[in-house]
């Protein structure tokens, strides 16, 4: 049987000749109150997608609606791009399209922006607007399920001109994008969208209220041009139309950090529907979670301090993990790039007494201050540390091993002693830790407060080697099994530390990943 496809080929219609809408994504809501402080009382038409109430001055608002001057329409939290975190075996960037669907996750997805913004607005909205522009016999079923009466899209491809098209009584309404040099005229596009939606400033609101103040069109909502126009109807099944976004995918994807973040964000997602599947009571404090880690798979890269944003990412996660009553997987303090990690710089090697660490690579012969080796073995009554570098060690220069005995989250400190500024992966956080001070190893135990001083032990060398023993009742448990950090760190003249050297598989935004075992 021949494929059908049906195509928007025939010219405007009803007030298509006249009529203009506007429809904005804003920035913020601040950007809404900043647009409406603007205009004062100056006549407006335009439509607004919104997800909240949060922080807009509701009474003005209402006031604008009831007056005819705009129209609200319901858009999911954080403007996110739908096609890329929900849909991404449809998209061909990259590796992105190796990341499985998830359309239940995106059902709940409309069904609590629906159910918010009822409780914000007292009300609920006809149209639906999901970044950004794309449209799919899906998405129309949901719109349909959850009763919108209309949709935002692009411009389908293949198309001439402006038409509306209804599918199973939602209709499609296509936009083009307008920006700040853009001019109403009688040829101009009918609807018209201003998506402010990655801009962390004010966004469009000058260009707004400069439009709506020299007029040169008549300007109706997004719905009063649908109320009063014509529209070709056809079912679902019928519905063949290619709608690309209206934002490219390298204009929203520009840092490799947002690769990786789609991958942690698609298993997180899985993980909190296997969660609502048999708990629903937390749903709430879940999402508001969810929405504030990402929010950022878009606004990475316009965001002042990466650092902080990824640090309030990973916050985010963690507090998603501990609300299901679950230790947050590894994943979630993984790099955020997508690019791959160096070759292995260590290797494990355990026999029944001992574990060694031993460096893979060859010495370059740079002249830095290297680890060689590390190695732990025990009888019933001592464990025995040694620790070779390739040079012996600078003036000003230590050595430190912290020791995770468990491996848990939540057991120990991520911070190293001395306002040192790397940190340890929380998967691994240190309990004890032993430091070279003046010919002697001093151990500490990570403290709530402050790192708790505990014994000293003698430590011996010769050359580059180092050795000392530590009685087996001041280090409990299988010390085969431990995660060691041996680490050299020198002394900078303001009394702030280096890290020099370090067995540790790779450093990530600061934090130091623990050598694995090879099984």
């Amino acid at each position: 049987m021949k494929k059908i496809f049906f195509f928007l080929l025939f010219p405007a219609l009803g007030l298509w000749a006249g009529e203009k809408a506007v429809l904005w994504l804003p920035s913020s809501n601040a950007s809404v109150d900043a647009f409406l402080d603007k205009m004062g009382d100056d006549p407006f038409k335009i439509t607004i997608a919104l997800s909240s109430k949060d922080g807009l001055d509701l009474k003005r608002l209402k006031k604008r609606e009831e007056r005819g001057d705009l129209e609200i329409a319901n858009t999911p939290e954080g403007a996110p791009f739908v096609s890329l975190l929900y849909y991404p075996r449809s998209v061909s960037v990259n590796y992105v399209g190796k990341i499985e669907n998830n359309p239940y996750f995106f059902a709940l997805r409309i069904s609590d922006s629906k159910a918010k913004f009822a409780k914000d607005f007292g009300t609920s909205s006809p149209g639906l607007v999901l970044p950004y522009g794309e449209v799919t016999k899906d998405w129309l079923q949901l719109a349909k399920a959850f009763g919108y009466k209309w949709l935002a899209s692009s411009l389908p491809e293949n198309s001439t001109g402006f038409a509306l098209v209804s599918v199973d009584s939602v209709t499609v309404a296509p936009f083009q994008v307008c920006g700040s040099s853009w001019e109403i005229t009688a040829s101009s596009p009918v609807f018209c969208v201003v998506d402010d939606t990655l801009d962390l400033s004010s966004g469009s609101v000058d260009m707004l209220a400069e439009l709506f103040r020299e007029g040169g069109a008549p300007f109706s909502t997004v719905g009063e041009v649908i109320a009063v126009s014509a529209s070709t109807e056809t079912a679902r099944e019928n519905f063949t139309l290619v709608f690309n976004p209206w934002r490219k995918y390298s204009e929203y994807l520009l840092k490799d950090e947002q690769y990786g973040l789609l991958g942690i964000l698609a298993k997180v997602r899985n993980d909190i529907m296997a969660f609502l599947n048999s708990n629903s009571k937390k749903v709430k404090d879940i999402m508001e979670r969810y929405y504030g880690a990402e929010k950022y798979a878009g606004l990475l890269p316009y965001s002042p301090d990466e650092t902080a944003a990824e640090e309030e990412i990973r916050t985010a996660l963690e507090e998603i993990y501990q609300l299901m009553g679950k230790a947050a997987p590894g994943f979630i303090y993984q790099s955020f790039s997508k690019l791959s990690f160096e070759d292995e710089v260590f290797k494990i090697e355990k026999t029944s007494e001992s574990v060694t660490y031993s460096r893979v690579e060859i010495s370059t012969g740079s002249g830095n201050t290297r680890i060689s080796t590390f190695t732990v073995s025990g009888t019933s009554e001592y464990l025995d540390f040694s620790l070779e570098l390739d040079s012996s060690l600078k003036n000003g220069q230590v050595f430190e091993i912290y020791i995770d005995v468990n491996g848990r989250i939540g057991s120990g400190s991520i911070k190293l002693s001395g306002n040192k500024k790397e940190k340890i992966i929380h998967n691994n956080a240190w309990e004890y830790a032993l430091v070279s001070e003046n010919r002697k190893m001093q151990m500490y135990q990570s403290g709530y407060y402050s790192d708790i001083r505990l014994k000293k032990y003698p430590l011996s060398y010769s050359g580059s080697r180092f050795y000392f023993r530590v009685p087996a009742a001041d280090l409990k448990g299988n010390y085969l099994n431990w995660n060691y950090f041996p680490l050299v760190y020198g002394k900078n003249s303001d009394k702030s530390w280096t890290l020099v050297d370090g067995a540790y598989s790779r450093m990530d935004l600061g934090y130091l990943y623990p050598v694995k075992e090879k099984k």
